[in-house]
């Protein structure tokens, strides 16, 4: 085979031209960037970024609603690269420094006993990993037919064959080109109070019947079919949709009725990005499993997690009656991200960074 003969491009003309020959982007078609050329950033700072044009620009939604430190933080940049000089992976069947003090570090910041943290890449493998703890907990406690996972509508747990099958809907989520479904999905209402689809005067009134509607689909499909309900505490697509206060006390209560696995999906809402370091904070309300990613690390490198209470991970804790998690990642607990997100979480906390959340929230509401 003939080596492609040629030089990589360096100057913005020849950087936006190879963009549009090579670069296969996240919500962007080339032809439709045929007209308009892709912005290529090369450098940012506090929340702007500058670009290969020299031009400036503030990025008003932190990048995928996930850079919650702002860019530009070299402390993340030195703590990445003093781990990877002390070593940067590890062998198979060990673990690293970085890993095992982020895990302590998320069970002392998390609510409730949320303990036990299974390390992913991003959100949508957070989600992916909740689901299958949920599903493997119940057939390991001998209800194989616990498999269906009750999500809500417009809501969005990401873009893997599992996930993307978690809320949105088929138009909107390009999910038709990738039929058929997912087996075992089940939509709820979501409880969003403005036009609310359960009706309701008030978003307290939309909020009760969208939990109770939960409990009706738990009743016709039976409690003993479901395995998770699982719910972004705001949920971004439907226009940031923020539920009444009933409903996740709600929500949890009737997931212990029925012995059904709450699954909190923090990816967009946690680490301070609410005025708490996690949204469910704000209801008093501890889920059985919580996905993260994004704020662990405000998208500094590649990292999400799973963190189980104790009584769910338990069930995984190996040996002869309980063998360990049949899910493997290689990248999983990799020790650079590991190390760069202790940094970006003593950051939010040194500086008040949640607290900040609150009061600039408070303000632009």
């Amino acid at each position: 085979m003939a080596v492609k003969a040629g030089s990589l491009p360096e100057n913005p003309s020849e950087m936006r031209a190879a963009a549009m020959k090579h670069l296969w982007m996240h919500n962007r078609g080339w032809d439709e960037l045929a007209e308009d050329e892709p912005i290529v950033a090369t450098s940012g700072h506090g929340i702007r970024i500058n670009d290969s044009e020299g031009r400036s620009w503030i990025d008003v939604n932190g990048g995928y609603m996930s850079v919650h430190i702002g860019y530009g933080r070299t402390e993340i940049a030195r703590a990445a690269n003093k781990q990877m000089e002390q070593i940067h992976y590890f062998p198979h069947g060990t673990t690293s420094a970085p890993a095992v003090q982020l895990a302590a570090k998320l069970d002392q910041i998390t609510p409730g006993d949320l303990t036990r943290s299974f390390f992913v890449s991003g959100g949508s493998e957070a989600n992916e990993t909740s689901v299958k703890i949920a599903r493997a907990f119940y057939r390991r406690a001998g209800h194989a037919g616990r498999y269906k996972v009750i999500s809500r509508k417009e809501s969005y747990h990401g873009a893997l064959g599992l996930t993307m099958w978690l809320g949105g809907s088929t138009g909107s989520s390009g999910r038709a080109d990738y039929e058929p479904a997912y087996p075992g999905m089940v939509y709820a209402p979501q409880p969003n109070p403005y036009r609310c689809e359960m009706g309701g005067e008030s978003p307290d009134e939309c909020a009760e019947r969208c939990a109770r509607a939960i409990e009706n689909l738990l009743l016709f499909h039976g409690p003993d079919t479901v395995a998770a309900v699982i719910a972004e505490p705001v949920a971004v697509p439907p226009a940031v949709a923020v539920p009444g206060d009933g409903y996740w006390p709600r929500l949890r209560e009737i997931c212990n009725e029925y012995g059904v696995i709450l699954i909190a999906d923090e990816v967009i809402t946690g680490f301070g990005r609410t005025g708490k370091m996690f949204a469910v904070e704000h209801w008093d309300v501890v889920p059985d499993v919580m996905s993260v990613a994004k704020g662990i690390i405000s998208s500094y490198l590649p990292l999400g997690a799973s963190i189980a209470r104790e009584g769910i991970a338990n069930a995984f804790s190996g040996g002869p009656d309980t063998k360990f998690f049949q899910h493997v990642l290689t990248f999983a607990g990799h020790p650079v991200p590991a190390a760069a997100a202790l940094e970006n979480i003593r950051i939010i906390e040194e500086e008040d960074l949640v607290e900040n959340s609150a009061i600039v929230g408070a303000y632009f509401l």
